[in-house]
């Protein structure tokens, strides 16, 4: 008979999953905690799995925390990038192009992502999607991007992104094997 190893717990599970369950649509993971003050207030805190957002404003992302990232041109350029980043002898120099265009934008999209999850999932009003649209293009300026691109961000998610603060865009859980 095998032995097994007992969990931190001291106990041997009944039964082991015979699936796994899982979201698609994710492309970035935070690796470490992450705060920052928005100007984004609430009557009361907020608390999930991997963000909270106090009365104060205060929005603290958890590690593990995942987002699609920028959208639109941007992430269609940096797609382009990463393949023609596998060029021998010259891939380095598209690499290094991806994450320059991604410096400026990637802290707002994570930021403005965690917000509009918690539109989606009604935890905040729809009403807060302007405020989150304007966190995002406050973030890219102070994080250097230029005024012109923030701008144009900024009207992308005015424009395009409303279904994703929309509670039917919540992302669906996929099980495998089926």
């Amino acid at each position: 008979m095998t032995k097994h190893k007992t969990n931190e717990q001291g106990m041997i599970p009944k039964e082991l999953p015979k699936q796994i369950l899982y979201r698609d649509g994710y492309r970035y993971q935070l690796a470490k905690d992450f705060g920052i003050y928005v100007d984004i207030y609430h009557y009361e805190d907020i608390e999930t799995e991997f963000i909270t957002l106090t009365k104060q404003g205060l929005l603290t992302l958890k590690s593990g925390w995942a987002c699609d990232g920028p959208s639109g041109p941007t992430k269609i350029i940096c797609d382009i990038l990463t393949i023609l980043g596998c060029i021998p002898l010259i891939g380095g120099f598209f690499n290094w192009l991806k994450w320059k265009i991604l410096n400026s934008i990637m802290k707002g999209a994570f930021v403005h992502d965690a917000l509009y999850h918690l539109i989606r999932h009604k935890t905040l009003p729809q009403a807060t999607r302007l405020f989150a649209d304007r966190e995002l293009r406050k973030i890219c300026l102070k994080d250097g991007m230029s005024k012109i691109r923030a701008g144009w961000v900024f009207k992308g998610v005015r424009g395009f992104a409303d279904y994703a603060a929309d509670p039917a865009y919540v992302k669906k859980v996929y099980h495998a094997p089926m």
